[in-house]
């Protein structure tokens, strides 16, 4: 006997509660999801909430199973996979997440930004958060208000590469560990590339050292975050959301498209943020991080912006093309180091793949 989508979803939720999965945006638009087995089928609805702080919802249709989904994959994410149908909405960006329900459920909108979602009559105010530990993400879903109600969902999505720790004990408590699969070990079974793992690494370390940098100076940096709207210089909080401030933000990063971007360490391009949005801006630019914001009106939006804008002013950019002969040719040798550095990782990894074909044969 054949049983539908609709009643072994019916049987899971009976079972063990709501289904909860993980929604990941691709390059070309769509949306790969991971869920339970038997929680989704051609046709049916999913519930996307963004766990950022400025929270949001998004709903699609499940196109078609997939045998494989790249991104949550390297993740240590396991399926089923799905790819959505192409939302009519613009996406926030290719490396957006989510966390996934089956169905369209009722949610709510916190005058904090915070989304709630109806579960079930036994959880109907649900939130989700993220928060950070060394080299991933840490994705919950909550009965209520995150850290004080009961945790009813976790979910470790793997980074790769290190990122400032946000989390608690209570986010990652008995379940700091993805869960592990035969089929999880494949991402694992690549040969490692020297030159494709730091190819970011390199030319943001490079940047990093020939961006511009402000000397400490108190009287500069108070009047600065007076102006960006800080009340209490004691107690700064994230320009972005208002929660409390936890780190800087570069507004303009570092590096653009794999280049030195003319900004660097300085009072005029770094702003007090909360680590969530740090994180979730990730490398947009602050305008367009303002402006995928919907918890704001337009006339909220727009103010921000300018107020940032207003402070980057602050920041006095390197332009490459209106350096002296001196410093030009300098530059030049300085960028060239950075080519030949990537060009001997890449040499490097030719005689290991030498390396690795004598060994295997």
């Amino acid at each position: 006997m054949l049983i539908s989508g609709a009643v072994v979803l019916a049987m899971q939720i009976a079972a063990t509660g709501m289904p909860i999965g993980i929604g990941a945006a691709s390059q070309d638009g769509e949306i790969c999801v991971a869920m339970p087995t038997g929680a989704l089928a051609p046709g049916m609805t999913v519930t996307l909430i963004q766990p950022r702080p400025r929270q949001s919802v998004l709903s699609a249709t499940i196109g078609r199973p997939t045998p494989s989904c790249e991104r949550l994959e390297q993740a240590m994410i396991s399926g089923p996979y799905y790819l959505t149908q192409r939302p009519t909405s613009k996406l926030p960006g290719s490396d957006t997440l989510w966390v996934a329900f089956p169905g369209t459920l009722g949610t709510r909108e916190l005058s904090s930004g915070v989304i709630t979602v109806q579960l079930s009559p036994a959880y109907p105010n649900a939130q989700v958060r993220s928060c950070t530990s060394h080299e991933g993400l840490h994705l919950t879903v909550w009965a209520g208000t995150p850290l004080k109600s009961d945790r009813l969902w976790h979910e470790y999505y793997y980074l790769g590469y290190d990122v400032e720790p946000s989390c608690t004990d209570r986010d990652v408590r008995d379940g700091a560990m993805p869960k592990m699969n035969p089929k999880s070990i494949r991402s694992h079974l690549k040969p490692y590339s020297i030159s494709s793992k730091r190819r970011t690494t390199v030319p943001h370390a490079f940047a990093s050292a020939l961006g511009p940098c402000d000397e400490y100076d108190q009287w500069r940096i108070e009047q600065a975050l007076t102006a960006l709207g800080q009340e209490d210089l004691d107690h700064l909080t994230c320009v972005y959301c208002g929660r409390p401030g936890q780190t800087w933000d570069h507004l303009e990063n570092l590096v653009k498209a794999g280049r030195f971007n003319a900004y660097g360490h300085q009072i005029g391009n770094l702003v007090p943020s909360c680590r969530e949005c740090n994180s979730e801006k990730g490398g947009q630019s602050f305008r367009a991080f303002v402006a995928a914001d919907t918890r704001l009106t337009e006339v909220e939006r727009a103010a921000l912006i300018r107020r940032l804008e207003n402070h980057l002013a602050l920041a006095k950019p390197i332009e490459p093309g209106a350096l002296d002969p001196d410093r030009q040719e300098i530059l030049s040798k300085f960028l060239a180091v950075q080519v030949q550095i990537l060009q001997l990782m890449e040499e490097a990894d030719k005689y290991a793949s030498l390396l690795r074909a004598r060994s295997d044969g």
